[in-house]
C-alpha cells in the first residue's frame, strides 16, 4: 500500500512539472485603432435652423475613402450625431445608403435637438461621427472612425405662432390661427395703434420682424430688429406666410351705426362679417322716429355713411346734415350694409321672443317633441337675406311639421300656414303668420315630397318655402 501511494505521488509531481514546462508567458493582441484617414466635414460650421426650410437639407456631410484593410475585407459606413458635451445624447447608428456623404435635413436635425432637451434658441454643438466598419470573415478589425463638430441653434417644434404687442405692462401674446404643417398663420380682431412682430414663442425670441418694407418678414434668432406697425384703430386681418416670408395686413374699418331720436345720439359698433368684401351686420329694436346713418369714428361721426336718396338701397358718404335713414315702424330691425358696393338692407322683422325657431312634427327628425331642439334654424346667409332663418333636414312626404318659437312650449307663439288648404310648401312661398296663445288654426305644414330640403322662412314678409 505504502509503494502505490509512492509511485501515484511520484506521477502527480512529474505531471506538474511537465505542465509547468509547457506553459511559456502569454501573449496579448491589442486592436490599434487605424489613423484617420476619412477626414470628415460638414457643408456648413454654424446652422441656424428656421421652420420654414424644415424640409431642406441643413448640412451635408462629407468623407475620403477609409483605410483599405486588405484582400477579403470591404467597408460599411454608418453615421451618427450626438451633443458633442453630452455624449449619452446620442442618435442611432444610421446606414449610409451609398458614396461617401450623407444630408441631414433641417426638420431631422431640429427633432434630434428637441428629443436631447436643447432650449429652443441655444447654441448647441453637434458632432457628427461617420464609422468605417469592415467586413471579413476571418478576423476582426477594429472600425476607422471619423468626426466633425458644427454649431446649431434649433426652433421651436411645437407648430405655434404669437403676435406679440408691447405694452406697460409686458408683451401682450396673441396666439394665431393656422393650418397644421403649412407655415401660414392667420388672425383677426380689432387693434389700437401699437408696433407687433410674430414669435413661436412668447418670450419674444426667435422671432419674425420686420424686413426691407412692411410686406416683408425676416428671421431673427434673438428678437431684436425692426417692429411693424399700426397707426388706426381698427379691425385687422392678418396673414404671416413664412413660405415667403410675406405679411398681409388688411385693415377693416371700425362702423358705427349712430342713431339720432328726440335731440340725443348713440353710437353702437357693427360687427364685421365678412373681410373681404367689408359686409357689416346689426340686429335690434328700433322705435319709429328715429334717424340713422352709419360713422367709422364714434368720436366723430361726420362724414358718415347715408342713403343716396329716400327709400334707396344705396349709400354715400356725406358730411354733415345730409338726409339720413328714418326709421317708420317701431320693431325688431334687421340691417346689413356692405362697404364695396355701398349696398344697404334695412328690413323689419318678426321678433322672435327666445331668439330662435325650431321645427316639431312627424315630418322632421325632431319628431312632435316640442323641448328636443335638434332641428334649429340659422340666419345662413346675413350678407343678402338677413330676414331669412333656415333649416336643411330629412323631410317624411305626407307628414306635418311647424315652427315652434319657445322649446317646450306648444301654446307659445308659432309660425304656420295662413291658409287651411295650402300647406305644402315644397318649391312653393307660402304666406304664413305667428298664432299666438288662444288663436285658432294650426294649419301645420304638408310637405307632397320627401328627402333633404332647405326650409326658409322669410320673417319680413312672413312666408316659408322647402327647396332642394
Amino acid at each position: 500500500m505504502k509503494s502505490n501511494i509512492i509511485i501515484k505521488l511520484g506521477l502527480l509531481l512529474a505531471a506538474v512539472g511537465l505542465l509547468g514546462s509547457c506553459n511559456s508567458d502569454p501573449e496579448y493582441y491589442t486592436l490599434e485603432a487605424p489613423e484617420d484617414q476619412m477626414q470628415v466635414q460638414s457643408s456648413a460650421d454654424t446652422l441656424l435652423l428656421e421652420r420654414t426650410k424644415k424640409a431642406e437639407t441643413a448640412a451635408i456631410f462629407t468623407w475620403n475613402d477609409a483605410h483599405d484593410r486588405g484582400a477579403g475585407t470591404s467597408l460599411t459606413y454608418y453615421i451618427r450625431f450626438y451633443l458633442a458635451d453630452s455624449k449619452d445624447k446620442i442618435s442611432d447608428l444610421l446606414p449610409v445608403p451609398s458614396g461617401n456623404s450623407y444630408a441631414l435635413s433641417t426638420q431631422e436635425l431640429n427633432n434630434y435637438l428637441s428629443n436631447w432637451g436643447v432650449a429652443v434658441g441655444e447654441a448647441a454643438r453637434v458632432t457628427a461621427e461617420v464609422i468605417a466598419q469592415v467586413n471579413a470573415d476571418t478576423k476582426f478589425f477594429k472600425p476607422e472612425i471619423s468626426e466633425t463638430t458644427i454649431v446649431v441653434t434649433g426652433y421651436d417644434p411645437r407648430d405655434l405662432m404669437y403676435m406679440l404687442i408691447p405694452s406697460s405692462e409686458g408683451d401682450r401674446s396673441i396666439q394665431m390661427d393656422n393650418i397644421p404643417e403649412s407655415g401660414i398663420y392667420h388672425w383677426h380682431g380689432g387693434l389700437e395703434p401699437c408696433e407687433f412682430w410674430f414669435s413661436t414663442s412668447t418670450t419674444g425670441a426667435p422671432a419674425y420682424v420686420r424686413g426691407a418694407s412692411d410686406t416683408q418678414a425676416v428671421y431673427s434668432a434673438d428678437g431684436t430688429g425692426s417692429h411693424f406697425a399700426i397707426t388706426e384703430p381698427a379691425d385687422y386681418d392678418i396673414t404671416l406666410d413664412l413660405n415667403t416670408g410675406t405679411l398681409t395686413v388688411n385693415k377693416i374699418p371700425y362702423l358705427y351705426l349712430v342713431q339720432e331720436q328726440d335731440g340725443s345720439t348713440g353710437t353702437t359698433r357693427i360687427t364685421n362679417i365678412d373681410t373681404d368684401s367689408l359686409y357689416y351686420h346689426w340686429s335690434g329694436r328700433l322705435q319709429a322716429g328715429t334717424r340713422l346713418r352709419f360713422a367709422t369714428s364714434d368720436a366723430n361721426t361726420w362724414p358718415a355713411y347715408v342713403p343716396t336718396a329716400a327709400g334707396s338701397d344705396e349709400v354715400k358718404l356725406a358730411d354733415e346734415g345730409a338726409p339720413m335713414l328714418t326709421i317708420s315702424t317701431t320693431g325688431r330691425y334687421e340691417i346689413t350694409l356692405c362697404l364695396k358696393n355701398n349696398k344697404l338692407i334695412c328690413l323689419d322683422v318678426y321678433d322672435l321672443p327666445f331668439g330662435g325657431m325650431w321645427a316639431v312634427g312627424n315630418a322632421v327628425p325632431s319628431g312632435w317633441d316640442a323641448g328636443n331642439q335638434t332641428c334649429p334654424f340659422v340666419q345662413s346667409d346675413l350678407k343678402h337675406h338677413p330676414e331669412i332663418w333656415t333649416l336643411t333636414t330629412d323631410i317624411t312626404a305626407g307628414n306635418e311639421f311647424k315652427l315652434i318659437t319657445r322649446p317646450g312650449e306648444w301654446n307659445y307663439e308659432f309660425l304656420r300656414a295662413d291658409s287651411e288648404t295650402r300647406q305644402d310648401p315644397v318649391n312653393t312661398w307660402l304666406s304664413s303668420g305667428i298664432r299666438s296663445a288662444g288663436v285658432s288654426g294650426d294649419n301645420k305644414y304638408t310637405p307632397s315630397k320627401g328627402g333633404r330640403w332647405t326650409i326658409k322662412a322669410d320673417l319680413h314678409n312672413m312666408r316659408l318655402i322647402m327647396v332642394q
